[in-house]
Formats: structure tokens, sequence, C-alpha cells
């Protein structure tokens, strides 16, 4: 079995939202901030910080939407942060 660099996309869609963003690990250990049903959005960090806080400031610039944080294990941690633009 080979791994790859491509992001590994949690098997199921959380929301039907376009705008809302997830954040989770690549198979090569780095952490992927994107936009759901976006494949080619997304930013790519080292920590899953860093791709929160870049998620954040992507929902407010694009004027709100979810963000949907997995963990290492793949499972949701936590998806109750809404963010709109005068957050």
């Amino acid at each position: 079995m080979s791994l790859s660099n491509e992001p590994r996309r949690p098997a199921v869609e959380v929301f039907e939202w376009d705008l809302d963003r997830m954040v989770f690990l690549r198979p090569d250990g780095l952490w992927v901030n994107q936009r759901q049903n976006a494949p080619g959005d997304a930013t790519v960090h080292r920590s899953q910080d860093e791709a929160i806080a870049e998620a954040r400031r992507m929902l407010k610039t694009q004027h709100g939407g979810e963000l949907i944080v997995f963990g290492s294990d793949g499972r949701i941690v936590r998806f109750s942060d809404t963010h709109a633009e005068d957050d």
C-alpha cells in the first residue's frame, strides 16, 4: 500500500453548504484547510492550530460558514464554530 500526498477527505459530507470549511490530517502528517466540495481549494499546514486559524480567516472573508475540525483519527472533534463576517 502506498501513501499519497492527496488529502484524505472524510468519507461522508458533513454539511451541504459549499461555504463550510474542513480541517483534517493528510497521510503525510500535514493538516489541510479545505472548502467542502472543492477538492482543489486547500491550504496545507504543519499543525492543526495553523490550519484552523487559516480556515477561520477564510470563513470571515467569505461571509461566514461552518468550520468542521477532524482529529488525527478522522473523527469530528468540533463543528460548532460558526463564523460570520462581523465576528
